[in-house]
């Protein structure tokens, strides 16, 4: 979180030190540096999932589709294409049933990402289990449901719809990509 604050903390140091009101300052915030010139590590990519999870949505993609390429780019996962193309037709609750919540579906699918099997014999499928299932309680915890027509009871496709999802998946993404650096399941 202390990423989020950089600007609100650099204003009060300014006010504090030199007497800057920070109504009389004007900011650009912006990409001025490339990633191989300045690499962050995952731990600050994290940070900004769920801003990147909203922004993905914004342009169009849904949930599912929002989270997993937010938290595939955030914590540079290494997923490709066709793992977000399989993901496609997730969204909505499955395909807009109103089913299991497409951001709780694509959180699932980013933790099996970093602890899922190829083949049986390399792990007991409980051991992958355990993180989805753990993150499925704390999603429900935090949002009150895992079903999509539970946690969005407003007309599919209005305005009103698309901004309380983007909440939902923004924060999802936040809340998958935290979970992943406390479990130590990302590199």
């Amino acid at each position: 979180d202390v990423y989020k604050r950089q600007g609100k903390a650099s204003l009060e140091a300014m006010n504090r030190e030199y007497g800057t009101e920070p109504a009389d300052v004007i900011a650009c915030i912006g990409p001025s540096i490339c990633q191989d010139c300045f690499e962050v590590g995952p731990e600050v990519a994290a940070e900004f999932a769920d801003g990147f999870a909203e922004q993905y949505h914004n342009d169009g993609n849904n949930c599912v589709e929002s989270v997993v390429k937010a938290c595939n780019d955030g914590l540079e996962l290494g997923l490709p294409d066709v793992a977000i193309r399989m993901v496609s037709g997730m969204g909505g609750g499955i395909g807009r049933s109103g089913c299991v919540c497409g951001a709780l579906s694509g959180s699932c699918l980013v933790i099996s990402s970093s602890v899922g099997r190829l083949d049986p014999s390399e792990k007991h499928q409980t051991e992958v289990y355990k993180y989805t299932h753990e993150f499925h309680e704390r999603f429900t915890k935090h949002f009150g449901a895992s079903c999509c027509r539970a946690l969005n009871r407003l007309s599919f496709g209005t305005p009103e719809y698309r901004t309380k999802c983007i909440k939902i998946t923004a924060e999802a993404a936040d809340m998958v990509s935290d979970y992943l650096q406390e479990k130590g399941l990302v590199k």
